[in-house]
């Protein structure tokens, strides 16, 4: 609840909480501040247990978008996104990282990217291309039933196929990723760790687009 709603942590201290808690599951107790951090950190570590799991299962190449984004409180973050097309030729996009950074300097943020991919276990060719707003004409083709159809007659063209046209396909904007930072930061949950604001950023893409 705390993660796919985006509620502040000081709900669970809240007495319409505990009663809303009575009606509805009576049998649960009230968590504390710590327990409710323990439990989301335990989920974001599942989660990314099952997409490394998906990504190395489903393709052989990913590339990667990266986006700078500043809070309220003037905290600059890096957002890195993975790009590739599954088995079933579907585009997918799953934030991998959001971190904070002291500056945005290429050396400052090759480092940071460097050091999220070494928690991925991931060797990957980084593509920086200016971003865009529109959905490419790439992307719409892929939709198309004909390559999925068509992928087990020509396995070796379809491989090559995916890890070609995932390069501009990447270059689609991200706002996507953007829309919920700025509910996750806002003053009721400017006292977050960068760690925790990872963790519910990150979790929330990664069930949504289960």
């Amino acid at each position: 609840m705390f993660v796919a709603m985006e509620l502040p942590f000081r709900c669970i201290k809240h007495e319409t909480f505990h009663e809303f808690l009575s009606i509805v599951a009576p049998s649960l107790n009230v968590i504390s501040y710590t327990t409710l951090a323990r439990d989301i950190y335990k989920l974001w570590d599942n989660e990314k247990e099952k997409l490394k799991e998906f990504i190395s299962q489903n393709c052989q190449r990913v590339c990667l978008t990266i986006d700078t984004w500043t809070s309220s409180q003037n905290l600059s973050y890096i957002c890195l996104i993975s790009h590739f097309i599954d088995n079933n030729w579907k585009l997918q996009k799953k934030v991998l990282n959001f971190c904070q950074v002291i500056s945005r300097t290429g050396k400052t943020m090759a480092k940071k990217v460097e050091h999220c991919l070494s928690k991925w276990v991931m060797v990957i060719t980084i593509f920086f291309q200016q971003t865009s707003s529109n959905k490419f004409e790439l992307s719409k083709y892929l939709e198309e039933a004909l390559w999925k159809l068509n992928s087990g007659r020509f396995p070796i063209l379809a491989k090559m196929t995916r890890d070609l046209l995932t390069i501009p396909i990447s270059t689609v904007a991200s706002e996507f990723a953007f829309s919920t930072e700025g509910r996750v930061l806002d003053p009721y949950h400017s006292s977050l760790t960068p760690r925790m604001v990872e963790a519910l950023i990150c979790t929330q893409d990664w069930l949504k687009r289960k």
